[in-house]
């Protein structure tokens, strides 16, 4: 059974002023387990989804909605301007894979030292970020 990816919150984002220039830097960034493990199930992936916005939170990000799959989790996020794509995903990728495998200890059998694979995938969004956001709510899990 497919359940609808939930919304953490309803975010339209907003330019970000600062002294000489205003920017709207929004991404669509995905994050795959690795190994490719299909492991992210319900309780899972309230975790997963916790867990990233808490290392947005600490870190400037502003999270628009996460959406996550069997294998995967998408993130729809605005960037500060002095921050770069793969800074992001660092942050996001270490401290939520931390928490998850101190809160999981189980997945250290199976994952050793890492939760997310090596690598990530991350586009600009621009003007289309209405489709991204739709996208990324029509994720689901398989029960």
């Amino acid at each position: 059974m497919k359940t609808e990816g939930q919304t953490i919150r309803t975010y339209r984002p907003k330019s970000w002023h600062a002294a000489h220039n205003v920017t709207l830097l929004i991404f669509h960034l995905q994050l795959t387990i690795k190994y490719r493990l299909a492991i992210i199930n319900d309780m899972l992936s309230g975790l997963v989804k916790a867990a990233i916005l808490y290392a947005a939170f600490l870190h400037g990000i502003k999270i628009g909605r996460i959406g996550t799959d069997k294998n995967h989790a998408h993130v729809f996020m605005q960037l500060p301007p002095t921050m770069s794509i793969s800074q992001a995903a660092h942050y996001l990728k270490g401290i939520s894979s931390r928490i998850i495998r101190l809160n999981m200890p189980c997945l250290k059998i199976i994952l050793s030292n890492a939760f997310w694979s090596g690598g990530f995938w991350c586009v600009t969004v621009g003007d289309s970020w209405e489709k991204v956001d739709q996208y990324i709510k029509e994720q689901g899990i398989d029960a």
